[in-house]
């Protein structure tokens, strides 16, 4: 999934020429592993803020807090970092992202990844201790809360497609075990196997015409991010397919699961393993509510944002 860091920064790259290509150049040679510390506790799922606090100093920023969950906090070789700086009297807020190595000073792994699923997924906590992040590092510098200039939105869209693509893998994984667990169990006083009985074959058909309009819909919005228009026009399609994944790939699971009975619950079968991963894509930012607040109010025609806002503007200026 952090094969998205990597296309945003293709897409950044072909906007604006800077150093990234010494970094997209570093991954092709030299087979570094990135992480994308975007995720973070308490920011509600928004992907276009940060709880860490930088400070200007010399030679960058100094950024202390904590990212998590972050895979591969403890064996990147690369980390793309979002970072907030604190609003000064002369200047507001500012939200940067930067490309810094897992062994710059300052940075630390916390063991914290005690979860039910994707525990090869190595997911800790990514700690920032005055971390003194230098300027050539930082790619770019945004406001907090706005996803509408291009390489947030290029970045979100190639998460979305990455992060679909890689459930969808799952998906089929489970589909080919299922495939041959309801071809081998029978059912004795019946007299045949699962998979010949009408009962599992529609069980299976409702998931599988669910999957087909997933794999299609990720499939051509990569077709569309191919032709290098502008990512605009493509962030709510993108979202849309994310939410629709996060509706499918769990359904999907449980349906397999039950359809091939106990045995699938077992740690003999790796259906057991599908599943408890699969629940995992509930909790990839942007989470559910902000995308299908953002959803709605892109189709009402009402200013959107990918923060997740429970105050209606009428009542804003209302408040105390």
């Amino acid at each position: 999934m952090h094969l998205a860091s990597v296309g945003a920064w293709v897409e950044h790259h072909a906007r604006q020429a800077d150093m990234t290509w010494t970094f997209m150049e570093a991954v092709a040679t030299q087979g570094l592993i990135v992480a994308a510390a975007m995720a973070e506790p308490n920011l509600g799922g928004a992907v276009n803020r940060s709880t860490l606090r930088a400070r200007r100093v010399a030679t960058g920023w100094e950024v202390s807090g904590r990212k998590s969950p972050l895979s591969f906090a403890a064996c990147a070789d690369l980390i793309a970092l979002q970072f907030q700086s604190e609003a000064t009297a002369d200047e507001p807020s500012k939200m940067l992202a930067a490309l810094v190595p897992r062994k710059l000073p300052g940075l630390s792994a916390e063991s914290t990844w005690d979860t039910m699923g994707m525990r090869g997924a190595g997911a800790d906590t990514l700690v920032l201790d005055r971390c003194v992040i230098p300027d050539p590092l930082v790619v770019h510098q945004g406001i907090p809360g706005d996803s509408h200039y291009d390489d947030m939105a290029a970045g979100i869209i190639w998460f979305c497609l990455v992060l679909t693509a890689s459930y969808l893998g799952v998906a089929e994984a489970a589909l080919a075990v299922t495939r041959d667990l309801l071809g081998r169990v029978r059912i004795e006083h019946l007299d045949a196997s699962r998979s010949e009985l009408p009962s599992f074959q529609s069980a299976v058909g409702q998931q599988i015409g669910a999957l087909l309009t997933l794999e299609l819909a990720c499939s051509a919005l990569a077709t569309s991010m191919d032709r290098k228009e502008s990512p605009h026009q493509f962030l709510a399609p993108a979202l849309a397919v994310k939410q629709h994944a996060v509706e499918v790939i769990p359904e999907l699971l449980g349906a397999f699961v039950e359809s091939c009975g106990g045995i699938a619950y077992s740690r003999l079968s790796p259906l057991e393993r599908f599943w408890r991963d699969a629940q995992a894509i509930r909790f990839h930012p942007p989470t559910p509510r902000p995308v299908v607040q953002f959803l709605g109010r892109r189709a009402l025609g009402v200013n959107a944002t990918l923060d997740l806002d429970e105050v209606s503007p009428s009542l804003r200026s209302e408040r105390p």
